[in-house]
C-alpha cells in the first residue's frame, strides 16, 4: 500500500515542480486557506461584524495571494505595510464616492490610471496593481452608509496584520531571488561561447573546432530557455524598478 501511495504522488511532485519550481505559488495558496477562512470565521462568528468579515477576507486575498514580494524579510513587510496604507485610503475614498453612480466611475477611471501606470515607476507597485484595484473597487461597488466605514478599515487592517504574520511565521519565502541562480548560469553559459568564438577566430594551434562551438552555443541556449522557464513560471513577472537593476536580474529581457 504504501509503494502504491508512493507511485501516486511522484507524478503529481514531478509536475508541481515542473509548474511551480519554487513552489511560490503553492507557498501563497496555503497561506490564503489557512487565513482567510479563519478571518472570516472570525469576524462573522466571534466579533458579529458581517463588513469586517468581508474585507479581512477579502483583504487577506488580496495581500497574500494577488502580492508576492521579495526581498529581505524586513523590506517585504515594509512593502506589506504600505500596501495596507494604500488599501485603508483607497477603502475611504470608494466608500465616500460609491453614493453617486457618474463620481464612481469616474474615479474609478482616475485610480485605474494610476494604479496600472505607476506599475512603470516601480517594479513592487506593479506586482501589487491587482491588490490595489481590489482595494478600490470591493468598496466602490458595494454602496453603504458612511457609519459602516469603520468596520471595513477595521477588517482591512486584521487582515493587514494577519498577512504580515502570515509571511513572518508560515512557511516564509527564501531571501534569494529564484532567477538569479538562472540568471547566472546564462551568463557563464554566454561568456564561454564569446571565448570560444574569440578563439576560433583568432586561430592558432590551440583554437577550439566548430564542433566545440556549436557545443557552447547550445549551451547557452539551453540557459536561457531555463530562465525563461522560470520567469514563466513566477506568477507576477516583475520588471526593474528604479535603483534595483543591481540587485536583481531584469528578466524581462530574458523574453525578447
Amino acid at each position: 500500500m504504501e509503494t502504491f501511495s508512493r507511485l501516486r504522488l511522484r507524478p503529481a511532485a514531478s509536475w508541481l515542480r515542473a509548474h511551480d519550481p519554487e513552489l511560490a505559488a503553492t507557498r501563497r495558496a496555503g497561506r490564503t486557506a489557512i487565513v482567510m477562512p479563519a478571518l472570516f470565521a472570525l469576524c462573522s462568528q466571534v466579533i458579529g461584524s458581517p463588513t469586517m468579515a468581508t474585507f479581512a477576507a477579502f483583504g487577506s486575498f488580496s495581500m497574500l495571494l494577488l502580492v508576492e514580494f521579495t526581498g529581505p524579510m524586513l523590506q517585504r513587510l515594509r512593502a506589506h505595510l504600505g500596501l495596507a496604507v494604500a488599501w485603508a485610503a483607497l477603502i475611504c475614498l470608494g466608500t465616500v464616492v460609491a453614493d453617486e453612480t457618474w463620481l464612481a466611475v469616474t474615479v474609478m477611471v482616475g485610480i485605474g490610471f494610476l494604479v496600472l501606470f505607476s506599475g512603470v515607476v516601480s517594479s513592487v507597485l506593479a506586482g501589487a496593481s491587482t491588490a490595489l484595484l481590489l482595494a478600490f473597487i470591493l468598496p466602490v461597488t458595494s454602496p453603504v452608509p458612511f457609519s459602516e466605514l469603520p468596520d471595513r478599515l477595521a477588517g482591512a487592517g486584521l487582515a493587514a496584520a494577519a498577512s504580515m504574520l502570515a509571511i513572518t511565521l508560515l512557511w516564509p519565502r527564501p531571501a534569494a531571488d529564484p532567477l538569479v541562480a538562472p540568471a547566472a548560469r546564462v551568463c557563464r553559459a554566454a561568456a564561454e561561447q564569446l571565448r570560444t568564438d574569440a578563439s576560433l577566430l583568432a586561430g592558432g594551434p590551440g583554437a577550439p573546432s566548430h564542433g566545440q562551438c556549436r557545443a557552447t552555443a547550445d549551451e547557452a541556449s539551453t540557459a536561457a530557455a531555463d530562465l525563461r522557464t522560470v520567469f514563466d513560471a513566477t506568477p507576477y513577472r516583475r520588471s526593474c524598478s528604479s535603483g534595483s537593476c543591481r540587485n536583481r536580474s531584469c528578466a524581462s529581457r530574458s523574453r525578447r
